[in-house]
């Protein structure tokens, strides 16, 4: 009984010992890359109907990458590795962007990069993606020199930038989780289904809302058939965390 009783404060007097940071699960890191690209082909915006406005909810915890933690920053986070921005000539997305902004039919709208902590999903923050986006403007061919003067007016009139906005949020459970809400929104000039010589300018919203199961150091794509997201996540060194 005694010796029972020995080996327990022994026991508590080692454990009473021990910094309280060990008792934390270890913080995993991950370094995020998402390149977004938009499908410059006429007929990737004329395969579905989109709508003219959708609403895009911002919730409390998020942010821009940069920008404070949105609240008290959790203490077994280091700051230095918590939604920092990552430097672009070690993007590992490189050689992917300069082949889409080579074609033609493609152009890079946002690539960013950033190191965040694998946060449960109860815990994680939104990553908020805002900017505006030069229009696009076609090279014109001989059949868009027959447009009519009206058409030209309209074209005059389109706003010189389409706004682009989102939410990524990247969760860890078992397997890493990607959750998506983009929205780009151009306007169009469109023409009435019921008399051809009427036209008029329209706001397209395409959205990119998906949620998809990821594994690191894979390269994963979504899309929808105006938009392509590609997504790279590597895991950091743990050596590399403590410094």
């Amino acid at each position: 009984m005694r010796y029972s009783i020995f080996i327990s404060l022994l026991l508590f007097s080692v454990l009473s010992r021990v910094p309280a940071a060990v008792y934390q699960e270890e913080v995993k890191y991950y370094d995020v890359e998402i390149l977004l690209f938009e499908n410059l082909e006429q007929n990737a915006a004329n395969t579905e109907t989109w709508p003219t406005s959708l609403e895009f909810e911002v919730p409390e915890n998020s942010l821009f990458i940069g920008s404070p933690f949105p609240g008290p920053i959790p203490a077994n986070y280091n700051p230095r590795f918590t939604f920092k921005p990552i430097k672009a000539s070690t993007y590992q997305l490189q050689e992917e962007a300069k082949i889409l902004n080579e074609n033609k039919d493609y152009r890079v709208l946002y690539h960013r990069s950033w190191r965040q902590p694998g946060m449960k999903r109860e815990d994680a923050v939104s990553v908020r993606i805002q900017r505006d986006v030069p229009r696009h403007i076609a090279a014109s061919t001989s059949d868009d020199n027959a447009m009519t003067t009206e058409a030209d007016e309209l074209t005059a009139n389109l706003p010189a930038t389409n706004k682009l906005q989102g939410l990524v949020k990247i969760t860890l459970s078992r397997y890493l989780h990607i959750q998506t809400d983009i929205q780009y929104t151009e306007h169009v000039i469109v023409t009435n289904s019921e008399d051809e010589s009427l036209t008029e300018i329209k706001p397209q919203v395409y959205q990119l809302k998906q949620t998809r199961k990821m594994r690191s150091k894979e390269l994963h794509y979504l899309d929808n058939p105006k938009l392509g997201l590609l997504v790279y996540i590597t895991p950091v060194k743990q050596a590399a965390t403590k410094k």
